[in-house]
């Protein structure tokens, strides 16, 4: 009997406990992402629930048409770094989980970009 014969059943209770762990770690990482697309759904923008907490208020401005300025006071980003800070870095400032500072910034973006229609429903038309 060689070294697998005798450890087998060792060797799979690790095997075993491995991959729980990964599958938890990939469940968990799952339920964040629904959590942040109900969010967004309730607030009648599901197209914000890809909004994360490594994005800068620059980025999350550019990617969802939204004056940037606008974006940092509505966050209370600090003013010397609003533009480049990322959303877990305001989130650390406030005290607050980076999943509460991402429904923020949704929030946000749903209502300026609310705050930019028309009467229409259609964006305002952009130069000539």
């Amino acid at each position: 009997m060689g070294f697998l014969g005798r450890h087998r059943a060792p060797l799979l209770l690790l095997g075993m406990i491995v991959a729980l762990a990964v599958a938890g770690v990939f469940g968990f990482r799952t339920y964040r992402s629904w959590q942040l697309l109900r969010a967004a759904t309730a607030l009648g923008a599901p197209d914000t629930a890809t909004i994360r907490p490594w994005m800068t208020v620059e980025y999350v401005a550019t990617t969802y048409g939204v004056p940037t300025v606008a974006l940092a006071e509505r966050l209370e980003a600090p003013r010397e770094a609003s533009a480049r800070i990322s959303l877990r870095e305001i989130a650390n400032r406030r005290g607050q989980s980076a999943f509460e500072i991402v429904q923020a910034a949704q929030l946000a973006v749903s209502e300026l970009r609310a705050a930019t229609l028309v009467p229409g429903g259609l964006p305002p038309a952009r130069g000539p």
